[in-house]
């Protein structure tokens, strides 16, 4: 790895997906941070309105006898007046996983705190007249990563193809 090699882009947060079901898979694919990018279902997914900028995610390491652990961070807001609002905080609580999408369309993916998900993320909500605040925390062995979606399975063997036409078998 070219550690010297610039990061061209610097996109924004631009939306928040949720997943309520799935098991991800960590990626073995060549053309991704093997290992550390999931592989999971577009079908999962259920995309929620927020209010514009309010997307904040963060990580910080701390250093256990056990090695580095990661300590996420996915904080976002909505209105309070939402006639939904107790229905959707309700929800809140459910959540496995979060797709933070950013401005160049990939995907961050929180929630995945192991190989496979032994916990999930804690959630805290709390609310004003004005705005519904959802944070989410959790403790995981590995840094944020991405989601790779688009991905079909044929009946044939196993085959993935990814949006941008590539494939592994």
């Amino acid at each position: 790895m070219d550690n010297s090699k610039r990061v061209a882009k610097s996109p924004n947060t631009c939306q928040i997906s949720l997943f309520f079901t799935g098991a991800p898979e960590a990626s073995v694919l060549s053309n991704t941070d093997t290992f550390f990018t999931s592989l999971l279902s577009k079908d999962h997914q259920a995309d929620l309105y927020v209010t514009s900028g309010s997307i904040n995610i963060s990580e910080k390491t701390k250093q256990t006898r056990a090695g580095l652990q990661y300590i996420q961070t996915v904080k976002f807001s909505l209105p309070s007046t939402d006639e939904l609002r107790a229905t959707r905080i309700d929800q809140f609580r459910k959540v496995k996983f979060i797709g933070v999408r950013l401005t160049d369309n990939r995907v961050l993916f929180f929630g995945r705190n192991d190989v496979k998900q032994n916990t999930k993320p804690k959630v805290s909500v709390s609310s004003n007249e004005k705005i519904t605040a959802v944070q989410y925390q959790q403790t995981s062995m590995y840094p944020l990563s991405f989601l790779v979606q688009e991905v079909f399975v044929f009946q044939d063997g196993i085959q993935f193809i990814f949006q941008d036409g590539s494939s592994f078998n």
